[in-house]
């Protein structure tokens, strides 16, 4: 219904927010580079990468993006999360921090120039909108709410990365279903984050060693398929901010 009205970004903007990053990727690649607004459609482009996984590549357009426009920036967000993801995270961080200064001092914040979580991080608050930056701050926040973490789900469900956290989240909690069916459900839509399914795996393993109980014999019988056809082992697991399941008040804890 509103397709006609939308820029070629905004279109596959819309299909990233509905986690259809392959679909997005796919409408960018084939209307190409446009004459206006090259620096939204790299910004976009590169979401849609740092979603998909391909860190080195989203750093490649988000950079691309940031030549058209050095000050563009949704770019920059995409190129901070693109070199957290890598590991470079001081480098991340102190563009999270550009960006967040150049707000600090705007009048709509009040005297005391502060600003909510929700302001920080959410898509209205158009201040720094990034699902990495919202981990960061939840996982520093000791006093952030369900509500708070249950607020950022809804606002980063299409990131598989702040899914994973808020299932590491739940673990700490010690909700480890819950957690198995957050990351189940993840791989179930998004097959290729790695660490969604060899996390799944671990927490299965821990609920039912060896299978022996059948306990969700099926998708236990396809995690292993989609884990052993891509290869996958815990290497380099680090990506993601892995961290060992180990569910508290399980046998045997």
């Amino acid at each position: 219904m509103f397709s006609k009205n939308l820029t070629l970004w905004q279109w596959a903007e819309r299909y990233l927010e509905a986690r259809y990053p392959n679909e997005a990727i796919q409408e960018l690649q084939k209307s190409g580079m446009p004459a206006e607004g090259q620096a939204d459609y790299c910004a976009t482009y590169a979401k849609a990468l740092n979603v998909l996984g391909r860190y080195d590549e989203a750093e490649a357009m988000a950079r691309q993006g940031l030549t058209f426009d050095s000050a563009h920036k949704r770019c920059r967000i995409q190129l901070a999360d693109a070199l957290h993801l890598k590991g470079e995270t001081e480098a991340g961080h102190q563009l999270y921090n550009e960006i967040l200064y150049q707000h600090i001092s705007q009048p709509s914040l009040g005297q005391d120039n502060t600003f909510s979580f929700e302001q920080r991080v959410g898509f209205d608050g158009n201040i720094l909108h990034s699902p990495v930056y919202a981990i960061n701050l939840l996982e520093h926040s000791p006093d952030a709410t369900e509500a708070t973490w249950q607020w950022a789900e809804d606002e980063f469900y299409w990131s598989p990365y702040f899914r994973c956290h808020h299932a590491y989240h739940l673990i700490d909690q010690g909700e480890g279903l819950r957690a198995f069916a957050k990351l189940l459900a993840l791989i179930k839509e998004m097959p290729w984050v790695k660490e969604a399914a060899l996390n799944t795996m671990a927490i299965l393993e821990q609920l039912d060693p060896g299978g022996r109980q059948s306990l969700a014999a099926d998708d236990r019988s396809w995690l292993a398929n989609l884990i052993a056809t891509n290869g996958w082992s815990t290497d380099g697991m680090n990506n993601l901010g892995s961290k060992p399941f180990r569910l508290k008040n399980s046998v045997g804890d």
